[in-house]
């Protein structure tokens, strides 16, 4: 009979020859940690012993922090370019778009030039300008997370610039989310009451804005918010690019058979006019770099290479848009562009237009509000919050729709969300942690510093100027 020394040392020869004859590949198999205290659990209720799944992970390559000792994983990226392209061109076009005319207006109407060009040249140029200079913000973004290997806009800034002040664009980006969140009540609130007339002949929503807005929130937004999942409501994203394409055409279309009466270009000697405001306006139009390490790092492909094709497409798309809806809204209603420029009109083919954006933002409003909610979540105790989702919904929405009740212009809105935290977010914190990082670098890369420096003062400039120009 074999002794045990013997049965021990022919199993471990066992194992060994199985073992060399099955090298490991790309695919680890990870297994979870089962603690005593579960098994044994088990077994004193009578049923069998815990045993752990084997769990596969791909071997997707480490992931840095800060610590070199430390490595983590990185998610595996699905999604095409064209998928990407998409997304961000949904996330940008949204409900700033249709405030940009008035702004346009109380930018360059100059009093004593009564002519489209006037004002609507350098609208354009700002419109343009702004826009190259967000998507190079958005490209520097993507930038730091591969650098940094950060997957969000927080972690980006706590490896770069530290773990201290992390909460600081946590707040902005929250604060952005909440500004498009009033915005989008604001419009709905302006459109829905019209659209209702429309079709209701025998009542009177006219002047019922709160009332309508109230049935609506409680009604609509409010079950949608509280969906515990959102992904039904992903394919309804379509008909806000399709909206706003449909919109874009049909105001041209407006515009050129002569539907409305001839434009006025200019203001009363009496008005002041800054650029400063359109500017502002502009940062909340274009905001979607919260966005940003999302985006990069769902590219299935080449990041970095991709990302920069997809911010340099989305975005010229994006700009398009922007110019084909405010460039024609200005030069159809001059002087007289609404807050919401789609109040402007009343004919039946806009009346559509009005009902897809109205739908778009309906279905788009709880995707907004989950970054408004997930921000006052992080500072609860995390068992608490869990019991704190509905009640914090209905506070933050109440709160929301009662500051989209009270303010009346989109225009000084949007304007105040962008000097503020809109620059913050898309100018000051993406230089402040690139050059963070670039500090801790041996051989510093001064060129691309002082265009970001560069960045960073025009971002604090915009801010100081839009904010005073638009509370003002």
């Amino acid at each position: 009979m074999l002794s045990f020394r013997w049965l021990v040392r022919i199993a471990l020869c066992g194992w060994m020859t199985v073992h060399a004859a099955h090298p490991t590949s790309n695919a680890v198999t990870e297994k979870k940690t089962t603690s005593f205290a579960s098994s044994t659990s088990s077994l004193l209720r009578g049923g069998a012993p815990v045993l752990p799944k084997p769990k596969k992970i791909h071997n997707v390559g480490p992931r840095f922090s800060n610590n070199k000792n430390v490595k983590t994983r990185l998610p595996v990226g699905t999604a095409p370019v064209s998928s990407q392209i998409f997304n961000l061109i949904k996330t940008i076009v949204g409900a700033g778009v249709l405030g940009l005319p008035a702004g346009m207006v109380a930018s360059f109407a100059v009093a004593h030039h009564d002519s489209l060009s006037a004002t609507l040249v350098p609208s354009m140029i700002c419109l343009l300008a702004i826009g190259a200079l967000a998507a190079y913000a958005f490209c520097l973004i993507g930038t730091l997370c591969e650098q940094t290997q950060s997957t969000t806009y927080r972690e980006v800034w706590k490896n770069t610039v530290g773990p201290q002040t992390a909460w600081i664009p946590a707040v902005a980006c929250t604060a952005v989310t909440v500004c498009s969140c009033i915005a989008y009540s604001m419009i709905l609130g302006t459109m829905v009451p019209e659209l209702l007339q429309s079709i209701l002949t025998g009542f009177n929503f006219v002047g019922q804005k709160n009332g309508v807005l109230t049935a609506l929130t409680v009604l609509l937004l409010l079950p949608l918010c509280l969906l515990r999942n959102l992904s039904s409501l992903a394919p309804f994203s379509l008909l806000g690019i399709g909206g706003m394409v449909y919109t874009g055409l049909a105001m041209q279309v407006q515009h050129w058979k002569g539907s409305y009466p001839p434009a006025v270009y200019t203001l009363p000697k009496s008005t002041s006019v800054s650029p400063a405001i359109l500017l502002s306006m502009l940062s909340t139009a274009y905001m979607a770099h919260y966005n940003a390490p999302k985006i990069y790092w769902e590219l299935q492909d080449d990041k970095k290479r991709d990302f920069n094709k997809v911010v340099g497409a989305s975005f010229a798309v994006s700009m398009g848009l922007m110019t084909l809806i405010a460039g024609t809204g200005l030069a159809t209603f001059g002087v007289n562009s609404a807050s919401v420029i789609l109040s402007n009109y009343n004919d039946p083919w806009m009346r559509v237009a009005k009902w897809a954006v109205a739908l778009s933002l309906i279905c788009s409003y709880p995707l907004a509000f989950t970054g408004v909610r997930d921000g006052i979540l992080e500072y609860v105790k995390p068992a608490q919050r869990d019991a704190s989702v509905v009640p914090v919904t209905v506070s933050a929405l109440a709160i929301i729709t009662g500051i989209a009740m009270t303010l009346t212009n989109l225009q000084t809105l949007l304007a105040v969300g962008g000097a503020t935290w809109g620059n913050a977010v898309i100018y000051l914190f993406p230089a402040m942690m690139y050059i963070s990082n670039e500090n801790k670098k041996a051989p510093k890369d001064k060129k691309s510093v002082i265009g970001v420096y560069a960045m960073a003062l025009t971002g604090l400039a915009l801010g100081v100027v839009g904010t005073s120009q638009a509370i003002a």
